[in-house]
Formats: structure tokens, C-alpha cells, sequence
């Protein structure tokens, strides 16, 4: 609800969130290849958030994902990318004490491939390597942050090559 390049709007909204009994806010923000921080526009968003926060008193929890599931980090490359990306946003924001890392990355809708061709996990491994790059970064970079991990869809049918892959929390967990 914070998001706008307004600062009034974001303030408003923050303050009315604080009258109504809210402490928390969750805020997303996407990662695309290439960016090791924040465009302009959204490096504005992000700051109008973090100021109206900070105005109401309201905790941000911000989750950084990957902009589309084309665009899954599966190399270490792009993990890295990935990584300063969080740890450029934390640092521009040290008032964020806590960082998710994806959007349920047990769905083909937001992360690809879940399956190998051999019809075994695919995105579950991926993952792992994308959340211990992330923690390895903001650990260096920011001890106090939390990282959190498995921001899991509730459900998924298990079955690769399915119209709709996705994988159930357990099966992706285990």
C-alpha cells in the first residue's frame, strides 16, 4: 500500500495503516538480470516507503523476488546479482531488519524450471543456492538483518509436467 513515487501518498497511506493498529508493513521489490541495485524509479518508491514507515512507525518486511520466471536466478552469476541487489537495497534502508528472499519458489508461476527432465526437483536446489547466497551477502554486509526463506505457495500437485507445476510445501522442503 506504501508503494507510490509520491512521498505524500506513501505517508498518508503509512499513517492511516498506523491508525488503523497496523505495525508492519510488507513491502516487495523485484530483481531483473543485470541489476546490482535499484533502478531511479524504484530506488524513489523504495525511499518514500521507507520514509512514511519511519513517520507511523511501522516495521518493513521486504521481499525481494525475480521480476518473472524467465528470469529465475540459476546461475551463480545471476545469484550474485541477486545478492548485491538485496544487500544495495539494505544498505540504502538500514531501518529494513528483515529480508524475504523469493515468492514461492514452489510454483512454475513464479519460478522455472521446478522439474529436471528426469522428472526429480529442480527448483527446490536452486533455491537453497539462491537463499545461501542472499544470506551470505547481508550477513557480510548486514549482520542485524534477518533472512527468511521458503515463502511457499500452500499447495502443488507434485506432478512435473503438469499444466500447472507446482510442488506442495513438503515435497519442495524435503
Amino acid at each position: 500500500a506504501l508503494r507510490s513515487a509520491d512521498p505524500g501518498v506513501s505517508r498518508a497511506k503509512a499513517l492511516r495503516l498506523a491508525s488503523a493498529g497496523f505495525d508492519t508493513v510488507f513491502v516487495a521489490t523485484a530483481w531483473a538480470p543485470g541489476l546490482v541495485a535499484p533502478t531511479p524509479d524504484e530506488a524513489t518508491v523504495l525511499a518514500n516507503v521507507d520514509t512514511a514507515a519511519a513517520a507511523a512507525g511501522l516495521r518493513i518486511v521486504l521481499r525481494v523476488s525475480h521480476a518473472d520466471p524467465a528470469s529465475t536466478p540459476l546461475t551463480d552469476g545471476a545469484r550474485q546479482e541477486f545478492a548485491r541487489y538485496v544487500t544495495a537495497v539494505l544498505a540504502a534502508h538500514p531501518s529494513v531488519a528483515d529480508v524475504v528472499v523469493g515468492d514461492e519458489p514452489n510454483t512454475a508461476r513464479t519460478w522455472q524450471p521446478q522439474f529436471n527432465p528426469d522428472r526429480t526437483n529442480a527448483s527446490a536446489p536452486a533455491y537453497l543456492l539462491l537463499l545461501q547466497s542472499v544470506y551470505d551477502a547481508v550477513e557480510a554486509a548486514t549482520p542485524a538483518v534477518r533472512v527468511w526463506g521458503g515463502a511457499l505457495a500452500p499447495r502443488g500437485a507434485d506432478r512435473p509436467g503438469a499444466a500447472r507445476e507446482a510442488q506442495s510445501p513438503g515435497a519442495f522442503l524435503a
